[in-house]
């Protein structure tokens, strides 16, 4: 690889692209399946290949997203009465 594609990989790692990408894809899969399944059920076959194409395009809305709003460096602080982040503002 070259240095300029370590330096997209690096990138990606360091806004958790990764980290976001792979569950929304995991749950697009899921509820394709179960859309495919269920909406013929009650009888809206029509609507199947619509929420495909919605959900698949929302994915680069979520990339964006991701890459914009999660900054290097922010956590996720956990514990008891803790709903809050690392990070302050988008500055």
């Amino acid at each position: 690889m070259t240095d300029e594609g370590l330096n997209w990989l690096d990138r990606l790692k360091r806004h958790y692209i990764g980290r976001v990408v792979i569950p929304y894809a995991v749950v697009i899969g899921f509820a394709m399946q179960l859309a495919a399944r269920i909406f013929p059920y009650f009888g809206w076959s029509a609507a199947v290949p619509a929420l495909v194409i919605v959900l698949v395009a929302s994915l680069p809305v979520v990339l964006v997203l991701t890459w914009v709003l999660a900054r290097p460096g922010m956590r996720l602080k956990l514990g008891p009465g803790s709903a809050t982040t690392g990070y302050s503002g988008l500055s």
